[in-house]
């Protein structure tokens, strides 16, 4: 009997910890409340502005905060607020909205805001990239000259807000946020609460498709040849949007010759091989800068020298010879050098 009036007590004891700390933290309390919406960048606010949130799944009310409090005065207990920004404040401002319930009071959202009451606006800019009419992949580079005066800026693609509080002046779309295939409209606001929007608004065409497939043809995989600058074929590609750029040629997983023209489906390494084996493929590239690889690398071998010849490699660099390694040779022994297979003597 002890032994079970012990554990009710410690299962109350345990109950009201958790409702202690669930008061405290707001751990499972209300639910988060969605991120307040209304204006973000205010240019010598006059009148009250209204901020909402569309609540938390367990709030009975909420709690509304500005951070710093001399930003203004907000009230308001519902799923919106009303803000009355001082006539003095310039900076930046947390608004800051709580669920509330018999208990506890819970999780919250921030929107911040930027307010200037006082200083000018910014400067004005223009664009860099992608430049007017150019073809830009599905996650493009968006580039900008400085603004004076701004403390971030805000990307708009076709006229909506894409990415905002910026506070460089470049902005990779990233994978998640790809952008369709087509024409797309692109401009920057610069903003220290008061706002100034770029110069100029750009259109730009998104290729989201990559080259098309395309084969090795020659030499055949783990070949050998005498050759130090082999000749490599592939079948063609192509490209239905932006068109085919370039081939790139890569030896060992390093890119060895760039800018191949497009219509070509040959070429050789960019310096002569060594005695061995290497590792190649081509990629595709196309005007967007998407690219597709060759569906298969290859090996091949390269053997120059005769059978039980000294694989000693030379350079020849402003008519001296340097040799990789060492050669020791006798005396009285004649040998060869062979260089780019043409054959020197010597006794």
């Amino acid at each position: 009997m002890k032994k079970v009036m012990a554990q009710i007590i410690t299962v109350i004891v345990m109950s009201l910890m958790a409702v202690t700390v669930n008061a405290q933290w707001g751990v499972d309390c209300t639910g988060i409340p969605s991120q307040p919406v209304g204006e973000t960048n205010l240019c010598a606010p006059t009148s009250d502005y209204l901020y909402t949130t569309t609540g938390a799944e367990f709030a009975e009310s909420y709690e509304w905060t500005l951070i710093p409090a001399s930003a203004g005065t907000i009230s308001g207990t519902g799923i919106t607020a009303t803000v009355n920004w001082s006539e003095s404040f310039n900076g930046s401002v947390d608004i800051k909205v709580q669920g509330v319930k018999e208990g506890c009071i819970g999780e919250y959202s921030i929107l911040n805001v930027e307010v200037n009451n006082t200083l000018a606006n910014p400067g004005s800019f223009s664009l860099s990239s992608p430049a007017n009419g150019t073809w830009a992949n599905a996650t493009p580079l968006f580039q900008w000259a400085p603004s004076t005066g701004a403390n971030h800026y805000d990307l708009y693609i076709d006229g909506v807000l894409f990415k905002g509080k910026i506070t460089s002046t470049s902005y990779q779309v990233l994978s998640h946020e790809a952008l369709s295939s087509g024409m797309h409209t692109w401009y920057v606001v610069a903003a220290n609460g008061c706002t100034t929007q770029s110069n100029e608004t750009r259109s730009f065409l998104v290729d989201a498709t990559p080259p098309s497939a395309f084969n090795l043809i020659s030499p055949t995989d783990n070949s050998w040849t005498t050759e130090i600058k082999p000749t490599l074929s592939w079948s063609a590609s192509s490209d239905a949007q932006s068109g085919l750029a370039k081939y790139q040629l890569w030896i060992n997983g390093s890119l060895n010759r760039d800018d191949i023209s497009p219509s070509a489906t040959s070429t050789t390494p960019l310096s002569n091989l060594r005695n061995q084996s290497y590792s190649w493929y081509i990629k595709a590239i196309d005007n967007a800068g998407n690219e597709t690889q060759s569906n298969e690398v290859r090996t091949i071998g390269v053997d120059f020298l005769p059978p039980g010849a000294v694989n000693n490699y030379l350079n020849c660099q402003n008519n001296y010879i340097s040799l990789d390694g060492e050669l020791e040779i006798p005396s009285s022994v004649s040998f060869e050098f062979w260089i780019n297979l043409y054959v020197f003597k010597t006794n």
